[in-house]
């Protein structure tokens, strides 16, 4: 009766058609090996390998080898053929399933060619051989293939850098937003055609709260020229609207895009008023009436001598020159004047001996009146830090006497402000850093808080 030092051996049998695998276990370990049906008095044949393969995949029973195969080839009998004996060759690890009345094949001599059941178990031995190589030789070339293809496309192709911001950005309730338009990894070649570059079309929010800015990837493989109508259409609330190469909604919880069906939803936050973007000018303004009886404004020396002086002429919606000339907050007393809208400047003051060049005060709508702050009474003013060439933007914030609460640098070149989005909470001052020798100016948007002037400054780069 076998005997073997394991506890719990066991051998399971899985088919595959006329094959399968064999495999023995035990707690120290497991053995495969291959079983196929036989021919003439061999029922079936299994390969369990060779001692050489034992030593390199399962040395840990090597030494007990002749009780594993007689164990696996009593257990296969017992479970699949009971009326079969198994006929062991410890050499070649091959076990043969015979009928238990057939002859017990003669030892193999030299002197006499191979019989039937050693020809069948070199068979088995070679195609073992041949199967278990050609799977290597398989995963080899797979392995090989996938490696050729990552190396075209991570070392081989070019990554083209950071995307850039197109078209306007739009303030919502909770964002800022704006379209990134980023070119698409590809392999060089010496007459590559740049119709048959792609682009990728993000959108990136940056939320007012100070959190970190994400970027939602929208649409992919856009050809060149297909998307340079793309704009951020606005906010419902819960979703963000856009069109770059059809419509699009943004779920704000969880950044999930979505295609959308019909039109656009009406009144979102942020939408355009007019088919004409506003220019940033158009959101400052000269002066602020504060109530029916002051006047509070920016007004230049000559201005003060002319156009400013006691009995001079002010209206609501004054167009504000955009000059290089330095202004100073100035406060009136004005009275009603016929015809209307004008108001005669009864008295009038200078409040600060600080010039402001190419200043305005902040307004939300073109056609509106600057921001009031509260807590205290102020106004937002927006200036340039000097009058050379390379200055750059600044906003204060000014009490009703003159004095600046706080004055914030945004490092935005004066020249280059493409957007100004002002706010009760926080304004919004787009544009890029100034000019410096043999580099790209860098796109970006700064955000002032109004309450302490606090700034934060995000890169368009993407």
């Amino acid at each position: 009766m076998f005997r073997t030092r394991a506890q719990n051996p066991s051998v399971a049998i899985i088919e595959e058609g006329r094959s399968g695998r064999v495999i023995y276990q035990e707690p120290g370990g497991s053995i495969a090996g291959h079983w196929e049906f036989g021919g003439g008095d061999v029922t079936a044949i299994l390969s369990m390998g060779s001692a050489a393969e034992w030593r390199s995949r399962a040395a840990w029973a090597l030494a007990r080898r002749g009780e594993i195969l007689r164990f696996i080839g009593e257990e296969v009998c017992r479970q699949r053929s009971p009326s079969s004996r198994a006929d062991i060759d410890e050499d070649s690890g091959t076990i043969c399933l015979r009928p238990s009345g057939a002859e017990r094949p003669a030892a193999p001599s030299t002197a006499r060619p191979a019989g039937p059941a050693e020809a069948a178990r070199a068979f088995v031995t070679r195609h073992s051989r041949l199967r278990s190589r050609f799977a290597m030789f398989v995963a080899f070339a797979a392995v090989a293939l996938a490696v050729v293809l990552w190396l075209a496309k991570s070392m081989l192709s070019i990554q083209p850098g950071p995307g850039n911001p197109i078209g306007l950005c739009v303030r919502t309730d909770r964002h800022v937003a704006t379209w990134i338009s980023s070119l698409e990894p590809y392999i060089p070649s010496l007459h590559r055609d740049p119709s048959k570059n792609r682009y990728t079309l993000s959108v990136l929010l940056i939320p007012l709260d100070g959190a970190e800015p994400q970027l939602v990837p929208v649409h992919r493989g856009l050809e060149p020229n297909s998307f340079s109508l793309a704009q951020i259409l606005g906010s419902d609330g819960t979703s963000l609207w856009v069109d770059g190469h059809g419509l699009r909604r943004i779920e704000l919880a969880d950044l999930s895009v979505h295609e959308a069906t019909g039109p656009e939803p009406k009144n979102l936050l942020g939408a355009r008023r007019a088919s004409l973007p506003p220019r940033p000018e158009h959101f400052l303004a000269r002066a602020a009436f504060l109530g029916t009886s002051e006047w509070l404004g920016l007004v230049s020396a000559s201005e003060a001598e002319n156009s400013y002086r006691v009995g001079g002429l002010v209206r609501r919606g004054n167009s504000l020159l955009h000059d290089n000339d330095g202004r100073r907050l100035h406060r009136a007393l004005i009275e009603p004047f016929d015809p209307a809208p004008y108001q005669r400047i009864a008295s009038i003051e200078s409040l600060a001996d600080t010039a402001y060049y190419r200043a305005g005060l902040l307004r939300q709508d073109p056609d509106g009146e600057p921001l009031v702050l509260r807590d205290p009474v102020s106004l937002l003013l927006f200036s340039e830090s000097s009058r050379a060439t390379g200055s750059t933007v600044v906003l204060s914030r000014v009490d009703l006497q003159g004095k600046p609460l706080w004055r914030t640098d945004t490092g935005i070149d004066h020249f280059t402000v493409e957007q100004l989005l002002p706010g009760e909470r926080s304004s919004i001052v787009v544009g890029t850093r100034p000019r410096q020798p043999d580099r790209v100016p860098e796109p970006i948007l700064a955000i002032v808080d109004s309450a302490t002037g606090a700034l934060v400054v995000h890169s368009l780069w993407r």
